[in-house]
């Protein structure tokens, strides 16, 4: 008898990484207005996993197992219903090939189903979180606990919102194909978009205690990777994406110190930052400029790496970072950038330069968390300690993660003790 808990612990990781993968081979073949059935057939074969491995042990190929238990319970559900009598032949091709799945290596086998589900959920007449939601949920195996969480929405609002997307998706004359021409190029916009919103989310939680969502962030990796494998896909703006991953991911394990409280650029242990992800982000920067493309992707790209490849936060070029930040505005000017481009500005020209700037900034936008902080940064740097802990007070107001309001507040009181 296998080890109880071990096969629990398997069964879980299958759910997670795995099921995705079964379900958009099983959509491929049975299409996806039989998403609902085959995700319920994928969810028998893990049960089924739970019951029978412990008694059984797990196969030596435990991908092919849930693939092969769950095309059955899919065929012998079909079998039963006269809905699919136009899909007898694709029935009878696969019913016919079922002897295959015990050499599917799904890795490979299944990475065409993979990137034609990830641009069917990513289709235009999908709106942005519906797209999200759906990449969530079937690409990547989420849960709804998971997803309420990164999206700040409770569990029910996301059940409801995938219902609804799956309908939408089963309705739609969305194909599940990887598009051709000019439309691949717009696509493929779209797919990154969506890829780099689940990113950001995770790695600048909007909520919670937690500083980085790092599951949400190396989802979002994986997707990445997988698009940049594809010889179609590999696009510079998929390369500069992950770059720009890959630098940011490099600094995960330094975020926060062993209390969970945030350190910034300055406070890091930079011997501790992933060499290996460094190197990686410098690969895929070099890779997305082969064409002379400077998108916005790109940009923020070379920022990150101005951060992660320097010695020393003292040894930044913030010059180089502060000409980057100018570009990055004539590409896709947002007032997160323009706030960005101040601290960059103070360290190039001073903090009262960037205090005239911001001025600027402010009349363009909302009150928001990174406006004040910046702000108190600002006054800090220019010694004007009163406006400081004005600003500080308003940045707290204004987050709703913990880890940084902790950090202002402790900002906060060093002020106040000076």
């Amino acid at each position: 008898m296998s080890n109880p808990t071990r096969t629990t612990e398997i069964v879980d990781h299958f759910f997670r990484y795995e099921s995705s993968k079964v379900i958009t081979y099983l959509v491929g073949k049975f299409g996806k207005e039989n998403l609902e059935l085959v995700e319920d057939c994928v969810q028998e074969a893990l049960l089924k996993a739970m019951k029978v491995w412990p008694f059984k042990g797990v196969p030596d190929n435990p991908s092919a197992w849930l693939l092969k238990v769950a095309q059955n319970k899919v065929l012998d559900t079909v079998r039963r219903s006269q809905v699919l009598t136009a899909k007898k032949e694709t029935i009878s091709n696969f019913s016919a090939r079922s002897s295959e799945v015990n050499e599917v290596t799904l890795d490979t086998q299944l990475h065409d189903d993979y990137l034609n589900m990830m641009f069917a959920c990513c289709h235009p007449s999908i709106m942005g979180e519906s797209q999200i939601i759906l990449v969530l949920k079937i690409l990547s195996g989420f849960g709804n606990r998971e997803i309420a969480r990164a999206l700040m929405k409770s569990e029910d609002a996301i059940a409801k919102a995938y219902t609804r997307a799956k309908t939408k998706l089963k309705k739609s004359q969305v194909k599940l194909e990887i598009p051709i021409g000019r439309q691949l190029s717009q696509r493929l916009d779209i797919v990154l978009k969506i890829i780099y919103l689940m990113f950001n989310e995770g790695y600048s939680s909007s909520s919670s205690d937690e500083l980085v969502k790092q599951d949400l962030c190396y989802e979002a990796m994986r997707l990445t990777k997988i698009l940049a494998d594809h010889p179609l896909l590999n696009h510079p703006n998929v390369n500069a994406i992950l770059a720009l991953m890959c630098f940011h991911a490099s600094r995960f394990n330094t975020r926060t110190d062993a209390d969970g409280n945030l350190q910034t650029l300055d406070q890091q242990d930079r011997s501790k930052w992933n060499k290996e992800l460094i190197e990686q982000g410098g690969y895929h920067l070099y890779k997305s400029t082969r064409f002379g493309e400077e998108s916005a992707y790109f940009l923020e790209a070379r920022i990150a790496a101005c951060h992660a490849m320097a010695p020393s936060f003292e040894e930044t070029n913030w010059k180089l970072i502060l000409t980057l930040y100018d570009a990055l505005l004539e590409k896709r000017p947002n007032n997160i950038t323009a706030l960005n481009r101040l601290v960059a500005l103070a360290k190039v020209e001073g903090a009262d330069n960037a205090l005239i700037c911001l001025e600027e900034v402010k009349a363009d936008s909302k009150e928001n968390y990174l406006l004040y902080a910046i702000e108190g940064f600002l006054y800090e740097e220019v010694g004007d300690s009163k406006r400081a802990t004005e600003s500080y007070e308003k940045a707290i107001f204004l987050t709703q993660n913990e880890a940084e309001k902790n950090h202002l507040v402790q900002k906060l009181s060093e002020i106040v003790s000076v």
